[in-house]
């Protein structure tokens, strides 16, 4: 077999330091084997890129020469047959299907919502009050979610999924994540039991609005819920209630938690700078009275403040495969059976590309552009995250309300990254003290 770049050679160390502090993992692999190196998994040998052209030869890679990375792992938070657990021309099919309600005028009409989602939960806020902005940040994409994917418009309905999602969220542990043995229900007793009927329950909260929904989709509001449920695949057929209910649990999965994380850190870092806090609100201020919250996706600081905050830490700081066939990264050809990944991570932290990468710097995006492999926060290619434009939308609108309409004062200045689920998250959650509310 070709020589595969070198690297760390104990499985479980390596595994345990990932899971724990991915941050330091990143940077301890730059400095001790560069940027494209060998890691002995538990799921066997891994070889990580974390450079710009290592990115591009991995992810534009035929689909048919990869699969899905442990995929046991992630069927902890995706369901079996959903968009990020099958490959190939399944995965095409499906994807093309699920788009449109991604584009356009509907992305635009889903900004609303953002906005009164956001107004709402601030609002509730008393000044003087310390909150951790991650738990504020959490209800707010949970919400906008199940009021414009699940199309619940019902408050007690989107108190019962909120409930029934926070409980499965809890339950779905790093240690679950990263380590198939502990996943055995002990008689219905521990973690993994405790997961089953947390993931149970949700499962039947959807079945019961997907069926009351079915039951009047003529009926039904024209809503994203709705074209999903009426998209039709080239053949004539639809998704059946269950594949609405798998795509509709990996869009919430996967749209809370990240989403979320970066409203959390871009309160962070737009707070902890008075500078960067000041030029927002100075060109939120210079828009027209009448103008709606899809007014915020033009305004290029604001966009810079966003890219920043998922420069530093990406929604999606890794991106992985498993080798059907052998490929050429870097000089190294990669053999069929070895699994891949991308580290946007390591990518956005270079040197070469973004000068002081720790220092957090909105300006670095107005005075260049970056290419789909170098700014990589929502992964590229036909795998791209299919909400990117969602979370991004989300990202703005939020933020920018926040900004123009509540005076908050960072609790804790100096915050610290550290594994939550797959992403990197606050350790300490933001904690913020509203100020004074500035609604008009």
């Amino acid at each position: 077999m070709a020589p595969l770049p070198p690297g760390p050679s104990i499985a479980l160390v390596e595994t345990f330091r990932y899971m724990t502090d991915p941050v330091g993992a990143y940077a301890w692999f730059r400095k001790n084997y560069g940027d494209t190196l060998t890691v002995k998994t538990l799921e066997g040998p891994l070889i990580i890129t974390g450079e710009p052209e290592g990115a591009r030869e991995v992810l534009t890679a035929d689909p048919t020469s990869y699969e899905i990375f442990a995929p046991e792992n992630l069927r902890m938070v995706f369901r079996d047959g959903s968009v990020p657990l099958i490959v190939g021309e399944p995965h095409r099919r499906q994807r093309k299907l699920l788009m449109p309600p991604f584009l356009g005028a509907r992305m635009r009409a889903y900004a609303g919502t953002m906005q009164q989602v956001a107004l709402k939960r601030m609002g509730a806020v008393r000044p003087g009050e310390t909150i951790p902005m991650h738990e504020v940040s959490r209800g707010i994409t949970r919400e906008v979610i199940l009021r414009n994917v699940f199309g619940l418009a019902d408050d007690s309905l989107v108190a019962r999924f909120e409930e029934a999602f926070v409980e499965l969220q809890k339950a779905t542990t790093p240690a679950l994540l990263f380590f198939s043995w502990l996943r055995h229900e002990f008689g219905g007793v521990g973690p993994y039991a405790r997961y089953l009927r947390a993931n149970a329950r949700l499962d039947a909260l959807i079945a019961e609005q997907l069926t009351a929904r079915r039951a009047n989709l003529e009926a039904a509001p024209d809503d994203m819920l709705n074209l999903m449920m009426t998209s039709k695949y080239d053949d004539g057929t639809g998704m059946t209630n269950e594949q609405v209910s798998k795509e509709l649990v990996g869009l919430l999965v996967a749209g809370y938690a990240a989403t979320a994380t970066a409203i959390a850190w871009g309160v962070y870092w737009t707070y902890r700078s008075p500078e960067i806090l000041r030029k927002l609100r100075e060109e939120l201020a210079g828009l027209p009275a009448d103008a709606g919250p899809e007014a915020y996706a033009s305004l290029p600081y604001l966009g810079a403040v966003c890219n920043e905050t998922l420069r530093i830490y990406p929604p999606v700081p890794d991106m992985f495969r498993k080798l059907r066939a052998p490929i050429q990264v870097r000089g190294y050809t990669l053999p069929a059976g070895a699994g891949v990944a991308v580290f946007s991570r390591m990518i956005h932290s270079r040197e070469d590309l973004y000068p002081e990468p720790d220092t957090f710097r909105p300006e670095r995006f107005l005075e260049r552009k970056f290419t789909p492999y170098e700014f990589i926060p929502f992964g590229a290619g036909v795998r791209r995250c299919l909400g990117a434009a969602f979370a991004e939308q989300q990202l703005k609108v939020v933020l920018a309300t926040i900004v123009r309409n509540f005076d908050l004062e960072l609790a804790d200045p100096a915050e610290v990254p550290v594994r939550q689920g797959v992403g990197v998250g606050p350790k300490n959650g933001v904690r913020v003290r509203l100020a004074q509310k500035l609604l008009s």
